[in-house]
């Protein structure tokens, strides 16, 4: 009896195997494949092919990226300041051998040559403000003295006084800092405000006074300066936005959202403990390139869609031929019918899976034409990805890996809604 029973059961399983297997076939109709084939083209050429087409974006965009891939391809994953200061000094030199006997001004730069000179302007800030940056956001003095400068504003009746007040202490610590720097002595700058002058002047398209601007912007923002130059431009944001302000109420409202958002910040250990662990560990030394970074998520995010789309159309009609024909009762007049909707189900979700993988390998096959997966072993936090703080270390290979797992889920929870929406609507 047992033996019959388990030849029973086994049967029952190939048979349900079997039907799976008519229904999947059923699914993927000729006439529905050459439907989806349009729409994945459509789609790609409006939402998508701009990702490919045009990236890295905007004329200095590219010239950065393709800094970016040279410094990837000659030191790896990751590079430390001195190899990096040999890189951009090369680069520098380049440039100005280019241009050498010539007067650089704007005019007669060409473009080909200030784009160039911006993208490595771009790549050496990006170096030399990303850990003063760090330090600010993980400063819980920093963050509690703009926490309590805006709850004093909030109170203050007076604000551009208060303010003006505050300015001229901060300012004036900056006099000092500047006075004993050599860095602002060799352009005589004595002052904030001369500072303030010198970059807002023509001089910073020049190489070199470009550099020593932002040399100079580290030097004021750094934590053991006590972050005069970050604060006196909160207090700046804060009085034009005072100044800009219809009423007392919108003030007291944007006060209050810039509040809760560096009380967030305090608050929020977990990120903190996070940002003290990259600079720590110099974990920003990776070699990761921000445009590759942005637009590998728009690409999903648009990919996403589409996969969503498809699935959609691929599922809706196969479900929708059963009703519209009756078979529906049909089946359920038998006992295998009435069983029928649970391996239709399946159907359904192995389906999803088929078509999601098949539109990952035919779209990541198109992306790899970017260059972008030469960071594949390469760590996402980065000085040239700013902003990208993530609680765990991922490489860019597994925070792709990570997204096209996603999109298996997206997947099969969108096939499960098409077929309760085709089965009992």
């Amino acid at each position: 009896m047992d033996g019959i029973f388990l030849l029973h059961l086994e049967m029952v399983g190939v048979f349900s195997i079997v039907i799976i297997f008519q229904e999947i076939k059923k699914i993927f109709n000729i006439r529905i494949l050459i439907a989806i084939a349009a729409v994945c083209i459509v789609f790609y050429l409006i939402l998508m092919d701009i990702r490919i087409r045009y990236y890295p974006g905007w004329q200095h965009g590219s010239e950065l990226v393709e800094f970016m891939h040279e410094l990837a391809d000659q030191y790896g994953t990751r590079i430390t300041p001195d190899e990096i200061e040999y890189f951009l000094s090369e680069k520098w030199l380049e440039l100005l051998s280019e241009t050498e006997g010539q007067e650089l001004n704007v005019i007669s730069m060409g473009d080909d040559f200030r784009f160039r000179m911006q993208a490595l302007g771009n790549i050496e800030r990006f170096w030399d403000e990303t850990r003063v940056e760090l330090g600010e956001f993980a400063s819980v003095d920093y963050n509690m003295w703009h926490l309590q400068i805006l709850q004093d504003v909030f109170n203050e009746e007076d604000v551009p006084s208060f303010i003006n007040e505050h300015l001229a202490l901060l300012i004036a610590h900056a006099d000092i800092l500047i006075q004993n720097s050599q860095l602002f002595a060799k352009y005589e700058i004595t002052n904030y405000e001369e500072f303030l002058v010198y970059r807002s002047t023509g001089l910073i398209n020049y190489p070199v006074a470009s550099r020593d601007r932002s040399h100079m912007n580290v030097y004021l923002s750094r934590q053991e300066n006590n972050f005069v130059n970050w604060k006196i431009i909160d207090l700046i944001n804060i009085k034009d936005m005072y100044d800009f302000s219809y009423n007392r109420d919108i003030f007291s409202y944007h006060l209050n959202v810039r509040k809760d958002f560096v009380a967030g910040r305090i608050l929020s250990d977990r990120g903190r403990y996070r940002v003290i662990d990259v600079l720590e560990t110099n974990e920003y030394w990776n070699v990761m390139d921000e445009q590759a970074f942005r637009n590998t998520i728009h690409y999903f995010r648009a990919f996403s869609r589409l996969q969503l789309l498809v699935i959609f159309v691929l599922i809706l009609p196969f479900l929708a031929y059963d009703r519209m024909r009756n078979l529906v009762m049909l089946q359920y007049s038998t006992a295998i019918g009435r069983k029928l909707k649970h391996r239709q189900l399946a159907a359904t979700a192995i389906s999803a899976i088929i078509i999601s993988t098949l539109l990952l390998v035919i779209f990541s096959i198109i992306y790899s034409t970017t260059g972008i997966f030469r960071y594949w072993n390469h760590e996402v936090v980065s000085f040239a990805n700013p902003g990208t703080i993530l609680f765990f270390r991922f490489t860019f290979g597994q925070y792709f890996s990570l997204l096209m797992a996603m999109t298996y889920i997206i997947g099969i929870g969108a096939s499960f809604i098409a077929f309760v929406i085709s089965r009992f609507s």
